[in-house]
């Protein structure tokens, strides 16, 4: 549908409202060297990995249909190519969501995270090598704990490992650790909600998605973790690669709960990975990662303008770069003051007693601060951010005993529609409210009456209607994506069961044995468990580690042996951490193991195969609007 003239007014007050962004067009487009080609980036299989033509869809002056702030960003993400930040520190910037920094060494390129996959990796450091220079590869480091920053590390050390043995990869202090809680033990479902709000089933352009915030989109290609081969444990800390010195600042539980900046005093840049965006961040993120601790990433901020009061410029893992001395540490420090400011205001509104939505509601910053150069709301929001804080200090109960114990959302939306006389009449008076240009309450009557009658044909038409407005007027990319995702499943338009994430094969092979394993727990299903209490021993003969795995009431528990340790098992399974994999992403079974050779059982088998086929398998997708489908 197209953006209603209630949407239509609204973005013309937006656009009236916005300030001046002065230099910001120059600063996307400094040091460019090669743009960015056309056409689409491909997978050895044919399928599209990204689309380097979506920038065309942003021609022109801000739709009806998009927040003129959010078409602002999205135009300036849309510059794509290979930028020379200063002599030897060079990006690609618009191949994925994140950005791929390249430093010149010795004998060849340190390289700054990588892209989201193997594929837009690659394609990044071709270009980098066939307009440049084309030395290879010597070492790489990872800024933080996320897909975008890690997903296409392969493609990096892949390409010169033949030739000149392992490459580096530095990371900070929980890296692995960090990145299975994401992508493995939460996968199936984090992959989900981080599709609907990076908008990835959605078409690209003024009436779908326009990108994340942070850039134009997420690539598709694949994904593997590479372990790094070295870990950055103490803050700060510096160290050398291939000649080239760089500082080390931790800043866990910020952006990620293993993240750190990286400065290079030789150059006066500072890559803050994350830590600092062009845009307001998530401290509570709608995919649902880990709560962030707003009042430490305010303190990692100050500590950066002081540790690196001789910077002269910024870049990160998203965006353009700021340059110059002033306006890099004035960017650092309005990114201070802001989490600081949402801390703060949080907390002193809960500590009058204000239940969180009351408080995500009320809260206000200071005039200004939500209108500074990076503080607007086209990524995080204050109201998302607010309700973050306080789950992070109070949890998600809001104190009231009224709502200690509420019925399941389903039964709780059928009480409430019969209540108000059933769904024909709800949806009756709500058509008034889509009239009115009363979205937001229009979806709140509404989701009761497709949760408590989901074949009700009338009421999804109008709650899709009600979230795509809600969308198209929407400053936030990450909002603007989960409505207009909520409304094509609502119509039938979006496939859900292509919205997900298969678990990536190359992170899961490359995880240690013991995360593996907290990822198998995670599927072992307690009430069916519940009697299957005793100890296992499993083995795996080609690397010479043994495991016990205990299960207790329902709850599984793995510690590493040493082989020389006289245990009191149940039984003893000896197979290859290969077909473990395969187990743990639904390629092969142990009964099928034991059963064509490959697996080998001492003591109870029966009770070893009963353990394993009661590993519970994840849909790929499933419904966010719907809670009863």
């Amino acid at each position: 549908m197209p953006a209603s003239e209630w949407t239509a007014q609204a973005n013309r007050h937006a656009a009236s409202a916005l300030s001046p962004r002065d230099g910001e067009e120059a600063d996307a487009r400094r040091g460019l060297l090669a743009d960015g080609p056309t056409g689409v980036l491909r997978a050895s299989s044919g399928a599209v990995v990204w689309d380097f033509d979506r920038r065309r869809a942003l021609d022109g002056p801000p739709p009806p249909s998009v927040h003129p702030e959010l078409w602002r960003q999205a135009r300036l993400h849309a510059v794509t190519g290979l930028f020379q930040v200063v002599p030897g520190v060079l990006q690609v910037r618009g191949y994925d969501s994140s950005n791929i920094t390249f430093v010149r060494g010795r004998d060849g390129w340190v390289v700054i995270d990588s892209l989201g996959s193997w594929e837009t990796t690659a394609a990044a450091l071709h270009l980098l090598q066939s307009r440049v220079d084309d030395a290879p590869v010597t070492a790489v480091v990872l800024t933080h704990s996320h897909e975008d920053a890690f997903g296409g590390t392969a493609a990096l050390v892949q390409s010169v490992d033949a030739a000149s043995g392992r490459v580096p990869v530095v990371a900070p202090e929980g890296f692995l650790e960090a990145s299975a809680s994401e992508h493995v033990l939460a996968g199936n479902v984090m992959a989900r909600r981080a599709a609907a709000m990076f908008g990835s089933g959605l078409a690209f352009g003024p009436e779908g998605t326009v990108g994340t915030g942070l850039g134009l989109g997420v690539s598709s290609g694949r994904v593997a973790l590479v372990p790094p081969t070295w870990v950055i444990q103490r803050s700060p800390q510096s160290f050398r690669l291939d000649g080239v010195l760089l500082e080390a600042m931790l800043t866990p539980d910020a952006t990620a709960p293993a993240a750190m900046c990286v400065y290079l005093p030789a150059h006066q840049v500072l890559h803050v990975g994350d830590l600092a965006v062009r845009g307001m961040h998530n401290i509570g993120t709608v995919r649902g990662a880990r709560v962030r601790d707003a009042l430490a990433w305010s303190r990692y901020l100050a500590e950066a303008v002081t540790r690196f009061h001789d910077v002269e410029v910024v870049i990160g893992g998203h965006s353009w770069p700021t340059f110059g001395h002033e306006r890099s540490i004035a960017f650092l420090l309005e990114q201070r003051d802001l989490m600081k400011a949402i801390h703060d205001e949080s907390l002193r509104l809960a500590n009058h007693g204000l239940p969180p939505e009351e408080i995500a509601h009320r809260i206000e910053l200071s005039p200004g601060l939500l209108d500074g150069r990076s503080t607007r709301q086209v990524y995080g929001t204050l109201r998302q951010n607010a309700r973050a804080v306080t789950a992070f200090y109070l949890g998600p109960f809001d104190s009231s005993p009224t709502r200690l114990d509420p019925p399941p959302p389903v039964e709780a939306a059928r009480l409430r529609v019969d209540l108000m006389g059933g769904s024909d009449a709800v949806v009756a008076q709500l058509r008034l409210f889509l009239l009115e240009g009363r979205y937001r309450d229009a979806v709140h009557i509404l989701d009761d009456v497709v949760t408590a009658d989901p074949e009700h044909v009338e009421g999804r038409q109008m709650l899709a209607e009600a979230l795509e407005q809600l969308g198209f007027q929407t400053e936030s990319a990450a909002w603007r994506n989960l409505y207009l995702t909520g409304a094509a499943e609502l119509r039938g338009t979006l496939d859900v069961r292509s919205s997900g994430a298969v678990p990536s094969t190359d992170m899961v092979r490359r995880l240690p044995t013991g995360l593996l394993l907290d990822a198998l727990a995670v599927r072992a299903d307690g009430r069916k468990s519940a009697h299957m209490a005793g100890a296992m021993l499993l083995a795996f003969p080609e690397t010479g580690e043994w495991y016990r795995l205990e299960v207790s009431r329902g709850a599984v528990h793995w510690s590493l042996l040493d082989p020389a340790d006289d245990v009191d098992v149940r039984a003893g399974l000896a197979l290859t951490r290969h077909d473990l994999d395969a187990v743990l992403l639904g390629d092969s079974t142990v009964r099928d193991l034991i059963g064509g050779g490959r697996a080998a059982v001492e003591g109870d088998e029966e009770w070893v195969v009963e353990l394993f086929d009661l590993l519970d398998s994840f849909p790929r997708s499933f419904s966010l609007v719907n809670h009863n489908l």
